[in-house]
């Protein structure tokens, strides 16, 4: 592939990003993948799954990264540009046991660098990640995201003991670990190229915090389908739901709504090998919802 150059405007000047494809036909052939998935649904994948990847495919969505960290796209540079910015080469990424989506998200967004990629399964977790790549591979029309998809980027399951770790970091340039702060040190103390970059995604928790007038149906509906996807496992899935200057009553009440609305907006029971892995019912009934006053 021949390098492509993407320029960006923003109130630091205008910046140049070197990619070896055209970014934008990278997203736009993504976007265009969204026509065949919604006729076209892997067994692998539960249909709040395969609806929530397919909303991630949109355009939009896709530029977001690259205009919140370069700015606004913008005509060529001439030889002024203020920055030029150029990937860093293979990315390496050890997912997690807990949220099986977020493999094949991760694997789309690191595909509009161009760069090769190799994805390291949880132990426990079904492959979400390759079953996607698999299908990418089959439907995405030809060119250059399709050719990157099929010879440099991969998803294998392996132990710690498994010498693969090891390989892995040494041909990394950037390591990038979701898990316990224990696992992202173990890789990151792996032996790996002095220029190379390591980035952790540990142990974090969201909480939901909403005034008790703001809670209708639709915003509870869309809360329900958050966890319908990862439970309360996923870093950005509320671990608890906080009513700002609520009262008791009103959290009670709004534990007692969301298992009315939860048979009416999600419809089919998601099953173990889901995100969360928890079950639905016994979910909510351990969920924090807090009433807090201030």
């Amino acid at each position: 592939m021949s390098e492509h150059l993407a320029c960006f405007e923003s109130t630091d000047g205008i910046a140049r990003v070197i990619l070896p494809f055209d970014y934008n036909q990278a997203i736009a052939d993504w976007a265009a993948l969204r026509k065949t998935m919604v006729r076209r649904v892997p067994d692998a994948f539960t249909r709040d799954e395969w609806a929530y990847l397919v909303t991630f495919l949109d355009h939009e969505n896709l530029t977001a990264p690259f205009v919140r960290s370069f700015g606004k796209p913008a005509p060529t540079a001439d030889s002024s540009a203020g920055m030029v910015y150029r990937p860093r080469g293979g990315i390496a990424v050890w997912l997690p046991n807990n949220v099986s989506l977020l493999g094949p998200l991760v694997m789309v967004l690191l595909s509009l660098t161009g760069q090769p990629i190799r994805l390291k399964l949880g132990s426990t977790i079904d492959d979400l990640a390759g079953a996607f790549l698999e299908y990418a591979r089959q439907h995405l029309s030809e060119g250059d995201l399709k050719s990157l998809l099929e010879s440099g980027v991969t998803a294998e399951r392996f132990g710690r003991g498994d010498p693969r770790q090891s390989e892995l970091a040494r041909w990394a340039r950037v390591r990038i670990v979701f898990g316990t702060d224990e696992a992202a040190e173990a890789v990151h103390g792996l032996p790996h190229p002095l220029e190379s970059v390591g980035i952790s995604f540990v142990d974090r928790q969201s909480e939901a915090w909403v005034d008790e007038g703001a809670l209708n149906d639709e915003v509870l509906g869309t809360l329900l389908k958050v966890f319908a996807i990862y439970g309360q496992a996923g870093c950005t899935s509320p671990r608890r739901v906080v009513l700002i200057d609520g009262s008791a009553s009103q959290a009670t009440g709004l534990r007692d709504r969301l298992l009315e609305l939860w048979p009416k907006v999600i419809r089919a029971e998601t099953p173990m090998h889901t995100a969360s892995e928890n079950v639905m019912a016994a979910q909510w009934s351990r969920a924090a919802v807090m009433a807090s006053s201030w």
